[in-house]
């Protein structure tokens, strides 16, 4: 079980999802602590480069 945005989960049952797909949805989209930034990504190539 991963973590799951509980906002998407309810907007997807009250749309009428079944509640295991809506489960699946809201788990597979990525939190923003999770990803690189543009600007992460640029110090990073920048290093590699250096």
């Amino acid at each position: 079980m991963g973590v799951m945005v509980s906002e998407v989960y309810d907007a997807l049952l009250a749309a009428g999802a079944p509640e295991e797909k809506a489960r699946a949805a809201a788990e597979s989209i990525p939190i923003s602590e999770h990803l690189a930034t543009k600007q992460v990504l640029r110090m990073c190539s920048r290093r590699e480069v250096d």
